[in-house]
């Protein structure tokens, strides 16, 4: 992805020069910013060279017990059939 349009890319509808031809909606990333900001986190995209994007995610650690992290801390939860882990 280009660097310039990297201040778009969250924005609802919105699909990149190299997308447009091909399909989507482009609601996918506007909807993951949602998600992500819902619980606390930020999603940010940074263009590389040669057109490589980096999305990095944040999320918060859950509330510590006893000095512990809490059940989940910093891990994705799954299903056991679901393809990849995720």
């Amino acid at each position: 992805m280009a660097a310039e349009e990297l201040p778009q890319v969250f924005d609802r509808l919105w699909r990149g020069a190299r997308a447009r031809a091909g399909g989507g909606s482009g609601i996918g990333l506007a909807v993951v910013k949602e998600l992500v900001t819902a619980h606390g986190g930020t999603v940010t995209a940074a263009s590389g060279p040669g057109g490589v994007t980096r999305m990095i995610i944040r999320l918060p650690r859950t509330a510590t017990r006893g000095g512990r992290p809490g059940p989940g801390a910093g891990a994705l939860a799954s299903a056991p059939d679901t393809p990849g882990g995720i």
